[in-house]
């Protein structure tokens, strides 16, 4: 459970850094750096979602609801259900 909300935690405080310069930014709305290279997050949303379907399966391997729901709660939404991505909804499932 723990590991989850740390996952989850980082990848939202992340620092954004530059392409170029690997600099953090300084300020919330320049979206360029001095040295004109684009921020960018250090975690992407697509490596947290394999870190989440990694959970998943420990979860459903053995049996941890509590820790099925939260990964419910987490997991990555399609846009047009609502519904758990299927990668993670099915190895919470299983």
């Amino acid at each position: 459970m723990q590991v989850l909300h740390q996952v989850v935690l980082a990848f939202h405080q992340q620092d954004l850094r530059c392409n170029k310069c690997r600099r953090a930014a300084a300020g919330l709305l320049n979206p360029y750096c001095a040295c004109s290279g684009t921020f960018l997050p250090g975690t992407t949303a697509a490596e947290v979602a394999a870190r989440l379907d990694a959970l998943a399966g420990v979860a459903a391997y053995y049996s941890f609801a509590w820790l099925q729901e939260e990964i419910r709660l987490y997991a990555p939404a399609d846009e047009e259900e609502g519904a758990p991505a299927p990668s993670a909804r099915e190895a919470v499932a299983t």
